[in-house]
């Protein structure tokens, strides 16, 4: 019988495997590599990486307040289907988890509020939770807790932009705990020295992958 995979679907997606196609053009992700080294390691099990671009409205389309709901429900109506359908995935909801940095942290935790039925884990790297007049801590509402089990992993760092993360990241997390997720649940992590990069965010991208994927 074929073997199936679980499934990460990351936000960003030009910044995710290739560095010539990055935002700065500077460093990608190194997704590919970390997941090659963790599987062969057999630290985690083996899983389909599905990268997708941002469009120029970004800002926008990774805020659940502005076009997030619309990309939310594209994410989840349109591409998850026809990557179930081409793909050998565990298309559960256990085995579907959501990825991405800063903006992409953010609507990582929308959707995985807003589809619990979906998804059951996101990770948020440099996560900005003051942006957007603190759009975030308007869409997780403990009214909507939702009644599936769900967990969240979130970092930053304490360096350039990262260095003013600290408290709004901390308030997001008792955030989340008035929201009635238990601290079981939760992963928080600071790097120190760590920028708002992806070079900063390929260094430790093996453990949001390890976290997801164990």
């Amino acid at each position: 019988m074929k073997k199936h995979y679980p499934v990460i679907y990351m936000h960003d997606g030009q910044n995710v495997f290739d560095p010539a196609t990055t935002a700065h053009q500077e460093s990608d992700w190194q997704v590919d590599e970390a997941m090659t080294e963790l599987t062969t390691a057999n630290m985690v099990q083996e899983a389909i990486v599905v990268a997708i671009d941002c469009d120029k409205d970004r800002f926008s389309e990774y805020d659940y307040l502005q076009r997030g709901a619309l990309y939310g429900e594209f994410l989840v109506k349109t591409v998850k289907p026809m990557i179930d359908h081409d793909l050998r995935t565990l298309p559960g909801r256990d085995s579907t988890y959501l990825m991405g940095s800063s903006m992409g942290a953010l609507i990582s935790f929308a959707l995985l509020w807003k589809y619990p039925e979906t998804f059951s884990k996101a990770a948020g790297l440099s996560v900005p939770a003051f942006i957007h007049d603190s759009m975030i801590f308007k869409v997780i509402r403990p009214e909507g807790r939702p009644q599936w089990p769900i967990k969240f992993y979130m970092d930053h760092g304490t360096s350039g932009r990262d260095s003013s993360y600290l408290p709004s990241a901390q308030e997001f997390y008792r955030h989340l705990l008035r929201c009635g997720v238990f601290v079981k649940d939760i992963e928080y992590q600071v790097f120190e020295f760590a920028d708002h990069y992806e070079s900063d965010w390929a260094r430790r991208v093996a453990i949001p992958l390890s976290w997801l994927l164990n």
